[in-house]
Formats: C-alpha cells, structure tokens, sequence
C-alpha cells in the first residue's frame, strides 16, 4: 500500500484521532489549538507509515513545517557527512600521523573529485 493510500486508510484516521485526543488537540510545542493540526511522525520504518504512538506527536501547521525542515537539513548535513567520511579519515590519519605530504596528496586527490566520484 502506498504512502498515499496508508494516510486515507481508516487505520490511519483513527491512530490519527487517537494522537490527537492523547495531545488535547493542541501542539505540543507551542501549545495552539486553534491552527491546523498534523500528527509527526518523529521515526519512519520503510513503506510504513505506522509506528508506536510514542513516535506520533501533534505539531501545528507552523510548528510541522518547522519540525520538516528541521528534518531535511539534518538529513542533508548527514548525507554530505557521509559522502566526505573517506577524505576526512585520510585527513585525521595523516593529521595524527604527522605526514604532510599524506595530507597534501589528499587535499590534491579531493580537489580533483575523484573521491566524490568515487562515492557519488
């Protein structure tokens, strides 16, 4: 079943109805009750949009736009983490090492690309 179809699901609309009612139908950040309000989902199992309550909490419409974008710059920080984990252990192995011209030569190395093309 699709993301889409999972959200329309009356599974969904009740679990739904129930972080609401657990939350007095206010956002748990700053409180509105009067906003627009989504339930968030703070973890996400793959194709799955149904977890533990402990992960849904009701978030205003300001507060879930917030909590989203929130989301993508972590997820964008942790994705070019994870692209420049090779140029930056060769740099802490040659920093400890004391070996400048390690350093040097991945400096050149990450200059030219190839350990992004490498990864990407």
């Amino acid at each position: 079943m699709s993301f889409s179809e999972q959200y329309k699901s009356p599974e969904w609309q009740k679990t739904r109805l129930r972080i609401f009612e657990r939350d007095n139908y206010m956002c748990v950040i700053c409180g509105d009750a009067e906003s627009q309000l989504h339930v968030h989902h703070t973890r996400y199992e793959k194709d799955n949009i149904f977890v533990d309550d402990e992960f849904l909490h009701t978030l205003c419409d300001s507060c879930h736009s917030y909590q989203t974008e929130v989301y993508k710059e972590f997820s964008s920080i942790l994705k070019q983490r994870i692209m420049f984990e090779p140029f930056i252990s060769m740099i802490e192995i040659a920093i400890k090492t004391n070996d400048t011209v390690g350093m040097l030569n991945t400096l050149k190395i990450f200059e030219k690309g190839s350990i992004c093309q490498e990864i990407g």
